[in-house]
């Protein structure tokens, strides 16, 4: 279940690209969009969900198609799951969803450092979720493919999809957050010189095409996104990637990943980049390093494997208590003012 569920939406949607990857291992996956929950579940009843804010209850799905397990990502309301007897996994993404997030029997989680600022915003909802884990975006080989001969040299910033406006707009204060300095940080790099910039408005296929021309992008993933699709797109291109780090704690995340210096350049001010300097031979060692990496651990074809994995895990009960609890969390973010600051 997905808001862009469906194979004739969203084709680079988290929950289709899994999607295609759990077929290719031979499971049988059903995709429900928005348009197939509203035709599923009583029109009245979804109607006043929406309107309300009451959680939708699901339980009609399971009835229709009787599956091993209900996937969800990325839905916009509150979600009841008290008489589903399958287990409910969800697949988080945005901030603003968390508080939705009350009773799956599964949270994987897309974005590190994303649970991190849910736990200290919302404590009693986060200590109410049974089990977690990561479950990553990923790459999805069928759509990215190496492009070896690049016509956009230097280092690229391509914009988002959407106007900042609208980012702030949708994402409220986690949009603050995650913009104020990123548009600084951004304006001083192309005003330098550091980097060139693309504008708004690719998506889909036209993004990747983008990529796939240019040499190398500063990646820019926010304060607390830590890791996106576009990185591993970047690298399954063959494009460089400058990634920048807002602190060492997060650089550590990286690492921690298996994304080394060999492969990138980190970097915490505009200065840094004006400072990268490379070689055609080291350039070539770089993207190859990188793309062999992306290839073997961040492909939704890996995703998918690990994914049922963990699912037949949960269900024999192996459950290694919840991966994100047990450490205080307020010892490494604290709020100041308006603003989230992590700490080394």
């Amino acid at each position: 279940m997905g808001k862009n569920g469906g194979k004739k939406v969203g084709y680079s949607n988290f929950i289709n690209c899994m999607g295609r990857a759990l077929e290719r291992l031979g499971h049988i996956v059903i995709y429900l969009s928005d348009d197939d929950i509203y035709k599923i579940v009583p029109q009245y009843d979804f109607v006043d969900c929406l309107h309300d804010k009451k959680p939708i209850n699901i339980k009609q799905i399971q009835y229709e198609h009787d599956p091993d397990f209900i996937y969800v990502e990325q839905m916009y309301y509150a979600l009841d799951v008290s008489e589903v007897t399958c287990p409910v996994i969800y697949q988080h993404r945005e901030y603003t969803h968390f508080p939705d997030i009350l009773n799956p029997d599964m949270l994987l989680a897309s974005y590190h450092w994303r649970l991190r600022v849910f736990e200290f915003y919302h404590p009693w909802e986060y200590s109410r979720i049974p089990y977690k884990n990561y479950n990553f975006v990923a790459v999805d080989t069928e759509l990215v493919k190496p492009i070896e001969v690049k016509t956009e040299e230097g280092i690229w910033h391509i914009g988002l999809s959407i106007p900042m406006w609208q980012f702030r707009e949708a994402n409220g204060m986690f949009g603050d957050m995650v913009m104020e300095d990123q548009e600084i940080f951004w304006n001083h790099c192309i005003d330098e010189g550091y980097v060139h910039y693309y504008p708004t408005g690719l998506q889909g296929t036209d993004f990747i095409t983008q990529l796939g021309r240019t040499e190398a992008i500063l990646y820019d993933a926010g304060r607390f996104a830590g890791v996106s699709r576009r990185l591993f797109e970047a690298m399954a291109s063959k494009t460089l990637c400058v990634v920048r780090v807002y602190t060492k704690l997060q650089e550590n995340f990286y690492k921690e990943i298996g994304l080394t210096d060999d492969m990138c350049f980190f970097v915490q001010t505009p200065e840094d980049i004006g400072k990268i300097v490379y070689t055609e031979e080291e350039y070539q060692n770089m993207v190859n390093k990188a793309y062999d990496w992306v290839i073997k651990n961040h492909t939704y074809d890996v995703r998918a494997k690990r994914f049922i994995e963990m699912y037949e895990e949960f269900c024999r009960g192996v459950k290694v208590g919840a991966r994100f609890m047990g450490y205080s969390l307020k010892t490494k973010i604290r709020l100041e003012g308006n603003h989230l600051v992590v700490e080394e």
